[in-house]
């Protein structure tokens, strides 16, 4: 037997397990790939547009090293130059998406979700393309977002592509979609377990998952993370950028154990700071969005001015630190400020490894210049991303929580409940990112491989389980939803129909009076119990209580103006032969059916025979069915509200 190539591939599609090694594979290394060109594309554009023109370097994380920038210009800084080439990057970003995809606009997670969610995930190729262009021109340029929302977008969209190529079914795309999301966090963010537990998390506001993704997306994050290390040792000569590596360094002695109990008390304190400033974070984004499309210009200027106004905020911040004269710790400087601008990782990176003894001017100083981060970042991300600019609001995240966990820890040592300042700034990248994304689980798996640092579980845990309780619904993404029941992917399957698990019998009576006529009752018989009862059909029934047929006002009103015919036809003349019946031992779903083949109200109950015949019990009721319906969801509710899931301090 021969076999091509074609039904190789089905057959391996056909098997569960083989099909999502293949599939996750495939998108894990496409990601990996794409993740390494965005990287290496905003590398480039941020030697040209930011080191070149306006010779400005950004402070950069440990583990992330530029490949064109290691001989710096000893130069002085160009301003001026800095806020053209902000504009320049809006421009184009505004420009590419206004010509070519609207859709790329903004943060990128909101997109990807809501093709899971509402589009059978399906996202145009197109977007996806110009998503990195248009990312690439913001982030290059020194426009202040992240890199998780475009990587998250791209990788979505490559997933889509191929899903839409070999015809997966619509489950299937979509939870490749979501596999792509992962593969694309986990590779540039260089973690591979909590890009695919994101995947999974970041889908819904409340604490869920979606489980289908789960191990598609282990598949794809691990590929997807390996692919892009084996690109970055390659091409970042010997290694020498630190692939595989952790993206921030962090300082020795930092666990926490039961000795230390009463630092819970200084982290539930850094988690209700952070709960305040994601909220302020998100309302600032929401604000700015609705202020931007009020605004009368071209939307593809939009993205040009708000890079601006945040190059203005940044500019103002940074002279505003250098006129105050005030004195920092190392590695601090006046340039920390500028922070506010570009990832802001450099001021995490310098945060983390700051002194733990400070004096109390040096406290002061270093407390107010993260503060300044914080709020600064808020406004000028909001600038950048709501205008139309293409960039992630989750690396901006980062910085703000890390920076204001950071101030809270200084201002808190010296205390017997203050933390490490260190672990404090690492607490207050998890508590946002749980509190603003509602991914509490992937957030305390990010920071810990963004850090390299496993000793900290235990307070992460305490911190983003109160964050993201007192952070009660508020997200950052629009386009999640509470639950999977809340999900269109998922209409219908939640599907409950309770009256397939009902039977007839449990609701009809036979003791309900039902008028019945005999085959030979005369039309004059027929034409009285129409006027006397109450039914809408009128069974015909033999001696033997068999029922052999059933008429209704329609049947009996041929005969009324006919006297020849009304004075020799009787009642089994007139009744249709063809019933629709219902037995005791049958669903109220098939009853209700059955009610509507020829919108009747009424229903025969008969017990059939072994001879065929079928006895008659009496009539079932529409409004009956109805009715016991009726009753059974009042009872499944108060059952529900009982069990305190309906109450305003629910989870879910």
């Amino acid at each position: 037997m021969r076999w091509s190539l074609s039904d190789l591939w089905h057959g391996t599609l056909s098997t569960s397990t083989l099909k999502w090694l293949v599939l996750g594979s495939l998108v894990g290394m496409a990601c990996g790939i794409a993740a390494f060109l965005f990287y290496l594309g905003i590398d480039v554009g941020m030697h040209v547009l930011q080191g070149t023109l306006a010779n400005y370097h950004a402070d950069m994380p440990a583990g992330e090293h530029r490949l064109l920038d290691r001989d710096r210009d000893s130069g002085p800084f160009r301003p001026l130059l800095l806020l053209c080439v902000l504009f320049a990057g809006g421009l184009a970003a505004g420009i590419l998406t206004h010509a070519f995809a609207p859709a790329a606009r903004g943060a990128g997670n909101d997109a990807a979700i809501d093709a899971y969610h509402r589009g059978r995930g399906r996202i145009p190729f197109k977007t996806t393309v110009v998503k990195f262009f248009a990312s690439i021109a913001t982030l290059g340029s020194g426009g202040s977002a992240g890199k998780e929302g475009p990587i998250a977008m791209i990788g979505s969209g490559l997933a889509s592509l191929f899903a839409s190529r070999i015809h997966l079914t619509g489950r299937d795309r979509r939870i490749l979609l979501a596999a792509g999301i992962g593969a694309g966090v986990a590779a540039l963010f260089r973690a591979p377990l909590a890009g695919a537990i994101f995947a999974a998390e970041v889908l819904y506001a409340d604490s869920e998952m979606e489980s289908d993704v789960i191990i598609p997306s282990f598949i794809s994050a691990i590929i997807g993370f390996v692919t892009f290390g084996m690109l970055e040792h390659t091409i970042y000569v010997g290694g020498e950028s630190g692939a595989f590596a952790t993206l921030f360094a962090t300082p020795d002695h930092l666990a926490f154990s039961v000795h230390n109990a009463a630092h819970l008390i200084g982290y539930l304190l850094i988690g209700l700071g952070i709960v305040i400033a994601a909220r302020l974070y998100i309302i600032t984004v929401r604000s700015a969005e609705q202020g931007f499309a009020a605004l009368t210009i071209p939307a593809w200027l939009k993205p040009a001015i708000g890079a601006t106004a945040a190059g203005c905020i940044g500019l103002a911040l940074f002279y505003g630190a250098q006129w105050s004269q005030i004195s920092l710790p190392e590695p601090f400087s006046h340039h920390s400020v500028l922070g506010v601008l570009g990832s802001g990782y450099g001021v995490l990176q310098q945060a983390l490894m700051s002194p733990a003894e400070l004096t109390p001017e040096l406290k002061a100083a270093l407390v107010g210049l993260l503060l300044c981060v914080a709020f600064g970042k808020m406004i000028t991300t909001a600038c950048t991303v709501s205008a139309g600019g293409s960039g992630g609001l989750f690396g901006p995240s980062m910085v703000i929580g890390g920076c204001v966990g950071g101030a809270i820890g200084i201002a808190l040592s010296g205390l017997p409940i203050a933390p490490p300042p260190a672990a404090c700034v690492i607490m207050g990248m998890a508590g946002f990112f749980s509190c603003a994304y509602r991914t509490p689980i992937a957030a305390l798996l990010m920071v810990s491989e963004l850090t390299g640092n496993y000793e900290l579980l235990l307070p992460a845990m305490w911190v983003c389980a109160l964050t993201f309780l007192a952070g009660n619904r508020w997200s950052i993404v629009t386009t999640q939803v509470p639950s999977p029941v809340h999900s269109p992917a998922h209409s219908g399957h939640f599907f409950n129909d309770i009256l397939a698990g009902i039977r007839v019998h449990e609701v009809f009576d036979p003791l309900r009076p039902t008028r019945v006529l005999h085959p030979d009752s005369s039309i004059d018989d027929c034409k009285q119990l129409v006027t006397e009862s109450q039914q809408t059909v009128y069974p015909v029934v033999d001696q033997q209580g068999h029922l052999t047929g059933i008429f209704n006002m329609n049947d009996l009103r041929s005969f009324l103006y006919n006297e020849h015919l009304g004075l020799v036809a009787v009642a089994d003349d007139l009744a249709t032969k063809d019933i629709i019946v219902i037995r005791p031992q049958d669903t109220l779903a098939s009853a209700m059916r059955r009610f509507t083949v020829k919108n009747l109200e009424e229903l025969p109950v008969i017990e059939e025979r072994e001879d065929g015949r079928r006895k008659f019990l009496g009539l079932l009721g529409r409004r009956q069915v109805i009715a016991h319906y009726n009753t059974v969801v009042d009872n499944l509710r108060r059952k529900r509200a009982d069990d305190g899931y309906d109450t305003p301090g629910s989870i879910t």
